[in-house]
């Protein structure tokens, strides 16, 4: 299995936990790639969400590797360093 695929089996488990994973979006101003991820199975409150997280890369490959990274982590019940 290639990293893309794995990507994409750690992304399907995410949402299956209830978590919402954006598209990778690239920052003109920043010249970087971003992506997020937020728990949606609890009602927002009003500000930032309790369990959301957000990462970077130079490409979108790396992104997408890093998300899946740190979805895995969560998944397993460990903060993402």
């Amino acid at each position: 299995m290639d990293a893309s695929e794995q990507s994409h089996e750690v992304f399907q488990v995410a949402q299956r936990q209830g978590w919402y994973v954006g598209i990778p979006l690239y920052d003109v101003r920043r010249r970087r790639w971003q992506q997020f991820a937020y728990e949606n199975t609890k009602r927002a409150p009003v500000g930032r969400r309790s369990r959301e997280w957000t990462v970077v890369g130079q490409t979108e490959e790396e992104c997408v590797r890093e998300m899946a990274r740190c979805l895995h982590a969560i998944s397993e019940g460990r903060e993402p360093t």
